[in-house]
């Protein structure tokens, strides 16, 4: 928007360069999924002695964690990388 021009609330005034969060973003939801498929690999397989390998199942779990939290992070960062009229 220019100087002068009416706006409405909600209209974008101004947006900041997101090209750097939105790959950071990209690579949070990459890892989410890698985690994702390994962990149900994990669930499905048994190690040498035939016991479920539940233990690794938990550290993917817990990396699927981590990339959940980066994902809302740059999410977050994404929403308030533009500055919005408040007002009419």
């Amino acid at each position: 928007k220019l100087p002068g021009d009416e706006v409405r609330v909600g209209d974008v005034l101004a947006e900041l360069d997101t090209k750097d969060i939105t790959e950071r973003l990209n690579v949070a939801l990459s890892k989410r999924s890698q985690a994702e498929k390994q962990m149900q690999i994990l669930l499905n397989d048994r190690d040498q002695q035939g016991n479920p390998r539940t233990a690794e199942a938990r550290v993917e779990q817990e990396k699927i964690r981590e990339a959940e939290a980066e994902i809302a992070l740059y999410r977050s960062q994404l929403d308030r990388a533009q500055i919005k009229a408040t007002i009419d």
